[in-house]
């Protein structure tokens, strides 16, 4: 992004990067969809970049959803072994299915919170 932005006339002051997965890990962020976002963990030191943020009420949360949901990938039913997954992780571990659809991106992604790396220039 920082090469992309090099050599145009308009500079921004601040960069709000946001991920929408962790690197080698797809339990980020744990908890079920409308809740809080915990900070994923930092595995390069090398920059500096602040956590913002923003809160998401229910309305923009569903918002959300409808938007995701229009995603192509996110539509198809999960095969069975992801299914199964699912159910025994329900009955062991309480985990609640997210009411806005059967991938667990739905859970990942909707939560109350819109997690960015803010970073100033």
């Amino acid at each position: 992004m920082l090469e992309a932005l090099q050599g145009l006339a308009w500079q921004p002051q601040t960069l709000l990067c946001y991920a929408n997965h962790l690197h080698d890990n797809d339990r980020w962020p744990m908890g079920d969809s409308g809740d809080g976002v915990a900070l994923p963990p930092q595995l390069d030191a090398v920059q500096a970049w602040a956590p913002c943020s923003l809160v998401l009420d229910l309305a923009t949360q569903r918002d959300k959803a409808m938007a995701l949901g229009m995603m192509h990938d996110l539509q198809p039913p999960a095969p069975f072994k992801r299914r199964l997954r699912r159910l025994l992780q329900r009955w062991l571990a309480g985990r609640h299915p997210s009411p806005y659809g059967e991938n667990e991106f739905f859970r990942k992604a909707v939560r109350r919170h819109e997690l960015f790396w803010r970073r100033e220039l």
